[in-house]
C-alpha cells in the first residue's frame, strides 16, 4: 500500500514539474500555451488555472500508477537506466495525449485562442510527457516502486 501511495504522490509532483517545462518551453519560444489554463477551461470558467492545476495533478497519480503497472506486466528491468524506460513511455504517452488534443479537443475547445494549436505545441506536450517520465522511471529505480 505504501508503494501506491508513494508513486500517486512522485505521480503529482512530476506533473508539477511536468507543467513547469512546458509553461517554460513555450516561454522561450513563439508557442502561445498555457497547459493548465487550456485543460481547465475545459472544465470550469471561473477559476480555469485552479481546475487545470488539479485535474493535472491528479492526472500525474493516476498516469504514475498506470506507467507502474505497465513496467510490472511488460516485467521491464530496473535498473540505473530505467529513467531512459520511463523517457520512452512518456515519448508514447505524449504522443497520444498531443495526437488527441489537436484532433479532437483543439477544434472544440470553449476557448477561441486554443482551437488552432499546432506542431509547436505538440512537441511541448512531448516533452513535458518524456519530463515526466523521467521523473517516474528514476523514482521506479531509486524508490523501488516496483517492490511489494
Amino acid at each position: 500500500m505504501g508503494n501506491i501511495v508513494l508513486t500517486v504522490l512522485i505521480g503529482s509532483g512530476a506533473a508539477f514539474f511536468m507543467a513547469i517545462v512546458c509553461i517554460l518551453l513555450t516561454k522561450i519560444s513563439s508557442v502561445n500555451f498555457d497547459p493548465l489554463r487550456a485543460l481547465g477551461s475545459l472544465i470550469s470558467d471561473k477559476s480555469p488555472i485552479i481546475a487545470g492545476f488539479s485535474v493535472h495533478l491528479v492526472m500525474g497519480g493516476v498516469f504514475a500508477l498506470l506507467y507502474v503497472f505497465m513496467w510490472w506486466l511488460i516485467g521491464i528491468p530496473v535498473n540505473q537506466w530505467s529513467w531512459g524506460v520511463g523517457a520512452a513511455m512518456g515519448l508514447i504517452h505524449g504522443f497520444i495525449v498531443s495526437f488527441w488534443f489537436i484532433i479532437f479537443v483543439a477544434e472544440h475547445h470553449p476557448l477561441k485562442k486554443y482551437r488552432s494549436q499546432g506542431f509547436l505545441i505538440a512537441l511541448s506536450d512531448i516533452a513535458g510527457h518524456v519530463f515526466f517520465g523521467v521523473i517516474i522511471g528514476f523514482a521506479v529505480y531509486r524508490f523501488g516502486l516496483l517492490q511489494g
